[in-house]
């Protein structure tokens, strides 16, 4: 009687065990890269929103802009840029909150809405109002 020598070696179905392991394992690492970049993404949003509602009071108040002053073009040009959109323009509105969606985006540069009588200040991003 002949004698059955296994090989040493896997079989087509621990491989296909094996993959099918390490795409769930891969999906559920992507999802919490994906996840991380968002949140990553959010708190650059909202620092950089912060840095500019506490800066903007200042600035308004220092060139009296209420009173009809200007900022300097060397100033707004040292402003952080929109985390956006990437452009540091800052466009005054007359009122005390912009009228979303009309004011936002509304000169196409997608920088900063402030406003002259709040000192309020939004991103002009559509999509974003709620920040």
């Amino acid at each position: 009687m002949p004698r059955h020598v296994r090989k040493a070696g896997v079989t087509l179905i621990e491989v296909l065990i094996v993959v099918t392991i390490m795409a769930v394992l891969a999906a559920v690492v992507l999802t919490q890269v994906v996840s991380s970049e968002a949140d990553a993404e959010d708190a650059m949003i909202r620092y950089t929103l912060r840095e500019m509602r506490s800066r903007v009071p200042a600035m308004m108040l220092q060139y009296d802009v209420a009173n009809g002053g200007t900022i300097p073009a060397s100033v707004t040009n040292a402003l952080p840029e929109n985390p956006v959109t990437g452009y540091n323009f800052m466009h005054v509105i007359m009122k005390d909150q912009p009228d979303i969606p009309g004011d936002v985006n509304q000169v196409g540069l997608g920088g900063w809405i402030v406003s002259s009588t709040t000192g309020g200040v939004w991103l002009d991003a559509p999509g974003y109002e709620h920040y």
